[in-house]
Formats: structure tokens, C-alpha cells, sequence
């Protein structure tokens, strides 16, 4: 009896090693996007949105670019700050300010740190970074 038992055990210990590819890391399947948030340093005139480009396909989310710039997003602000969920990590991101009559009132580019919020290096997972834009 105590030699089937150890064979039932280790025929289980081979299946579940076959099954889990001899120690390779599964991850879960991707749900999440990366936030930037924008924040207005003191001393900008009234803005009402702000205006995010990435350098290359950042992917913003769930809002739909425009067809001239599809690597661009623009969103109204909440006091002095917007939230933007992106698909991407750009390492910069160019913002412009705009007033409620949508005339631009400055720009800047940003460079970006991200940091995790969730996830694993090995799998991936949600990012964060904040860019403040300094008062023209």
C-alpha cells in the first residue's frame, strides 16, 4: 500500500511540473492602464483643460484621439489638475494650457517618472507618474 501511494504521488508531482512548464512565471492577462496625472503650478491665469502629446503611440484611454494627432488628448481640468489614463509609459509628454475659450496659454515639455502602483516587474502592471507644469 505504502508503495502506491508513493507512486500516486509522484505521478501527481510530474503532472503538476509538466502543467506548470517547469517553473515558468505565468502572468495574469492584461486589464490596466498606466495614470499621469497633470498637475498646474500656483500662477497660471484661469485654465480650462489641458493638452497631452506623447512623442510616440502613448495611447490614451478610454478617450479617442483626434485624427490629426493621434498621439494627443485633451482633458478639462478639475481645479488645477487632470487625470489621464494612458496605455504607454512616454518618458516625456509635451502639455499645453488652455484657457476656457480653448486659446492656448503656454506649453511645456515634461519628462516623466514613472513608478509602480501594482503588478510585478516580471509581469507588468499599472504605472503612475505626476508632471507639474511650471507657471509661464
Amino acid at each position: 500500500m505504502k508503495g502506491l501511494v508513493a507512486f500516486v504521488l509522484g505521478v501527481v508531482a510530474l503532472l503538476l511540473l509538466a502543467t506548470r512548464g517547469g517553473g515558468e512565471l505565468a502572468c495574469p492577462a492584461i486589464g490596466w492602464s498606466n495614470g499621469l496625472v497633470v498637475e498646474l503650478a500656483e500662477g497660471w491665469p484661469a485654465a480650462g483643460a489641458v493638452r497631452i502629446e506623447c512623442p510616440s503611440p502613448c495611447g490614451p484611454v478610454p478617450m479617442t484621439p483626434s485624427d490629426e494627432e493621434p498621439d494627443a488628448v485633451t482633458v478639462h481640468l478639475a481645479g488645477a489638475a487632470a487625470s489621464v489614463p494612458l496605455m504607454g509609459a512616454p518618458e516625456s509628454v509635451t502639455v499645453t494650457v488652455l484657457a476656457t475659450d480653448v486659446a492656448a496659454l503656454g506649453r511645456a515639455e515634461l519628462d516623466l517618472d514613472w513608478v509602480r502602483v501594482g503588478g510585478s516587474a516580471e509581469c507588468g502592471g499599472p504605472l503612475e507618474a505626476t508632471a507639474t507644469v511650471p507657471a509661464p
